[in-house]
């Protein structure tokens, strides 16, 4: 197998870890603010912030290396998760958890397509 089709699989790999590991932790984040304390969703909150971070600047990398639309699409999920989590204060704003659905749904079929 082609070198460079090898890397371009691990990249692709690497943003779809990196994408679902992101998801996760915002997911967490929005039930615990329907089901938890200050406390439990503060944490949950910090520990978002923290991944998108930590996982921002390797996934902005990483599809600088994909290219194509793949950075325009990565600059777009990480500024509506990092959005959403600033939205979130006590209530889920409906409108912006669509756009960060709908955001992760095109990326993920970038990711697959590319």
């Amino acid at each position: 197998m082609d070198i460079e089709l090898q890397k371009r699989k691990l990249h692709k790999q690497l943003l779809k870890d990196l994408e679902h590991r992101l998801s996760k932790d915002l997911g967490e984040f929005l039930v615990l603010i329907e089901e938890a304390n200050e406390t439990a969703i503060d944490r949950a909150k910090q520990n978002a912030r923290s991944s998108l971070l930590k996982y921002g600047p390797e996934m902005r990398k990483t599809a600088q290396l994909l290219g194509g639309k793949m950075p325009e699409l990565v600059q777009s999920f990480l500024e509506t998760i990092d959005n959403t989590l600033h939205a979130a204060q006590g209530w889920i704003d409906e409108a912006q958890i669509l756009k960060c659905y709908r955001q992760t749904e095109e990326l993920e079929k970038e990711i697959r397509a590319a």
